[in-house]
């Protein structure tokens, strides 16, 4: 039982360690873990008290991640989304996190990010066809769906 005792608490500093470099999803810090040669009995109590610490919190983190792809990167939804799922988040808390931005007020609106790179990409070169195909293949690059292009197009 002391062994036991005593390799759940270097996974757990293990697991400290870790998260004081980087804030990582409950998914990053199961793997990371499960690399460092810890098994699941190990591991699964010292993620728990990470939880429990507040250390880990995969619901605010999701929220914050994605403003800051939306705010700082300018992306679309989709390319936001993608990345949320790469980084470990659950289906569920993608598309809740992506609700909540289309709410939020700190955040600009799917629209307003693509006429801001739109604007920014090709300025003083609106109307030419050649730039009309250029901004639809970046703007669907940076994950903005059709309709938005489109509505970058009619203003």
């Amino acid at each position: 039982m002391a062994g036991r005792n005593s390799k759940i608490q270097t996974a757990l500093e293990s697991a400290l360690a870790s998260l004081s470099r980087r804030q990582l999803t409950e998914a990053e810090l199961l793997k990371k873990l499960r690399d460092k040669g810890f098994s699941d009995e190990d591991i699964a109590p010292a993620v728990e008290r990470c939880k429990g610490y507040g250390y880990v919190n995969d619901t605010e983190l999701v929220k914050r991640y994605a403003a800051a792809l939306a705010r700082e990167r300018k992306l679309g939804s989709w390319a936001v989304a993608r990345k949320l799922e790469l980084r470990g988040f659950s289906k569920t808390l993608v598309e809740g996190a992506l609700a909540d931005l289309e709410t939020s007020s700190e955040v600009p609106s799917e629209l307003e990010r693509a006429k801001a790179l739109a604007s920014k990409k090709f300025r003083g070169a609106e109307g030419a066809s050649e730039n009309r195909e250029k901004l639809v293949r970046f703007l669907r690059a940076r994950g903005f769906e059709w309709e938005v292009i489109r509505q970058v197009f009619e203003f």
